[in-house]
């Protein structure tokens, strides 16, 4: 998930009222940030000037919180104080992007984040940068920066050589720790919390670390934290549903013939895969080579649904493709859709690394983690093929684990070493006792693919005092797009509670389409 406040600008219309005092009270600068907190040191620094009304900073936070007087680090933060009357400045709102590696100052520079304080003057606006982007000291690779291909193994390994034993600091647990101690130092008392995506993971593990300090958790896109399906079950029962959603409400196919023809496709490119021409551009990044197989298929056809911006329209083009070359022979549409879906932003090539160091030490293996690549690798074909014939029909276990983009970054934490065995990375999945009335609220839209209904409801499950709120036709982290979706979350921030959590269910009509151009 990249774009977090699009939605927030819809907003504004309605409290048009505030809007010149509010505007005249971001303008005001007062005295320099001093930490709350005497033992936490805060820096003010000068903001970005999309950065309106903003104060910002860094906070000091130990490199290796089991070693507090070792290497430290700086951890960014945006601040926005409360305003209008009555402004309580013990509460904040912390906004939480997604990731690992997506800094959060860069997805709000150009969001109209004055708009957010109107519905919510009384309460301040945080947004802190994950340790190892963005405000806070950079964790990069030299390998990302002159590979060829951000997703390149031989880069993968050389990076994790470069960063050494200090990999291991970058994780889930730790950041939760430096969220605290910024909390901390702005005297905030309690958050309410909204998360989106990998940043709801975070959220739900800074809940569980610090549970007094969490006033209401709003998790947007979320799996659960405490257990992971070795092989997905989950996210393939999301697949069918998603066909037949797809099929149903575009009238431009039929569920079950749409199933069919994947099956058909798969059928042939086990037979015949065929190489994909990847293009050079200087804003995307490709790998040095890529065929259509039946793991791409695999991959395309679970992937994320893409949307119009502004989000008037979905579309799910590799079905439309399928049935054209199972029509016509003709496979180009379906080489285009592959081609389209492997471009990766050059710009965001090292994000890759505290991606990695994050995800790669946390997500459950299926290999050996103190093996050797060649060995991982055999470990993880082999329990893929030990996967009972038609468990992921029409694909293979092979083709389901092994795909390009798999959500559990099977191909590139393969390359990834174990951590140091003298000081091991703390699992994000070993936290789990939450408190038992804190008020949480999860978002989902049914074409979410990445953390999909299935998986959502079992992190909903996780939780005893929650409120489940499903969108039809909305895709992952609906709160950008989706005015209904903020109408509920303003809701349950006022009140700790919504009315009525389904009410969002059948708003916003959208246009549906399993073709590439067919909508605008």
């Amino acid at each position: 998930m990249r774009v977090l406040f699009r939605a927030l600008g819809v907003l504004g219309a309605m409290m048009l009222v505030l809007g010149v005092l509010v505007y005249v009270r971001l303008g005001m600068s007062g005295p320099q940030l001093q930490s709350a907190e005497p033992t936490i040191a805060l820096t003010e620094i000068s903001c970005d000037d999309a950065f309106r009304g903003a104060r910002c900073g860094t906070v000091a936070a130990p490199l290796d919180y089991q070693d507090p007087t070792g290497d430290t680090i700086e951890v960014g933060f945006i601040y926005y104080s409360p305003v209008g009357f009555g402004a309580d400045r013990r509460t904040a709102v912390q906004i939480v992007g997604g990731g690992p590696g997506l800094p959060i100052s860069s997805e709000i520079k150009s969001a109209p984040v004055w708009v957010g304080q109107l519905a919510l003057y009384n309460r301040g606006i945080l947004a802190i940068d994950t340790r190892g982007v963005g405000m806070s000291t950079r964790l990069e690779c030299d390998a990302f920066q002159s590979s060829v291909y951000a997703f390149d193994t031989g880069a993968i390994a050389l990076c994790a050589d470069q960063l050494g034993r200090d990999r291991i600091h970058y994780s889930t647990v730790n950041t939760a720790r430096d969220f605290d101690r910024v909390r901390q130092a702005l005297g905030i008392e309690q958050l309410d919390i909204l998360a989106f995506s990998y940043g709801a993971t975070l959220s739900a593990v800074y809940a569980a670390m610090y549970p007094d300090r969490v006033r209401t958790l709003t998790l947007d896109g979320v799996d659960p934290v405490t257990s992971y399906g070795d092989f997905m079950p989950t996210l393939y029962n999301a697949f069918r549903r998603q066909i037949r959603q797809f099929c149903d409400r575009s009238n431009e196919c039929d569920p079950d013939d749409a199933l069919d023809a994947l099956d058909w496709a798969a059928e042939e490119l086990r037979k015949a895969p065929r190489p994909l021409s990847l293009p050079e551009n200087g804003e995307l990044v490709y790998p040095q080579s890529a065929i259509l197989d039946g793991a791409m298929l695999a991959s395309l056809a679970r992937d994320v649904p893409l949307r119009s911006q502004p989000p008037v329209a979905f579309r799910l083009p590799v079905l439309g493709a399928v049935l054209e070359a199972r029509a016509t022979g003709n496979w180009s549409s379906l080489e285009q859709v592959a081609i389209e879906s492997l471009g990766f932003p050059s710009a965001l090539v090292n994000t890759r690394t505290v991606n990695l160091a994050v995800t790669c030490p946390e997500e459950r293996p299926l290999w050996t983690p103190s093996a050797d690549i060649a060995t991982r690798r055999a470990e993880l074909l082999e329990a893929a093929r030990n996967v009972p014939v038609g468990s992921f029909a029409p694909f293979t276990g092979e083709e389901w684990v092994m795909a390009p983009g798999s959500q559990m970054n099977h191909l590139e934490c393969i390359n990834w070493p174990a951590a140091p065995a003298d000081r091991p990375t703390e699992l994000k999945h070993e936290v789990g006792a939450w408190r038992s009335d804190m008020p949480v609220l999860i978002l989902n839209g049914d074409f979410d693919m990445q953390t999909p209904h299935e998986d959502a409801k079992l992190a909903a499950a996780q939780f005893e005092r929650v409120q489940y709120a499903r969108l039809r036709n909305a895709g992952h982290a609906v709160l950008p797009s989706n005015t209904c979706a903020m109408g509920l979350w303003l809701e349950f921030v006022n009140n700790k509670s919504v009315a009525d959590p389904d009410k969002c269910l059948n708003a916003h009509p959208i246009a549906v389409s399993i073709y590439a151009n067919d909508v605008e």
